[in-house]
């Protein structure tokens, strides 16, 4: 007697597993009204200014220090 070592595996139907389909776009649909607050996305955006400063200042220091080694 032979033991098949692959695992079992259940049989599953594949239109099951496809998402339903969706219209892109919907000439009868109500226009979609949202507030500011709603609309709004992300964050303040001082953290990405700050991000972007300290790489700067990164790049700068890095720099220099390249130009230290250099010579």
């Amino acid at each position: 007697m032979m033991v098949d070592p692959r695992p079992k595996v259940p049989q599953q139907d594949n239109e099951k597993l496809r998402p339903p389909l969706r219209l892109v776009y919907d000439r009868d649909a109500e226009p979609t009204v949202e507030t500011p607050d709603e609309a709004e996305q992300g964050t303040p955006r001082w953290p990405v200014l700050i991000l972007l400063i300290s790489g700067l200042a990164n790049a700068v220091i890095a720099w220099f220090v390249a130009g230290l080694l250099a010579y």
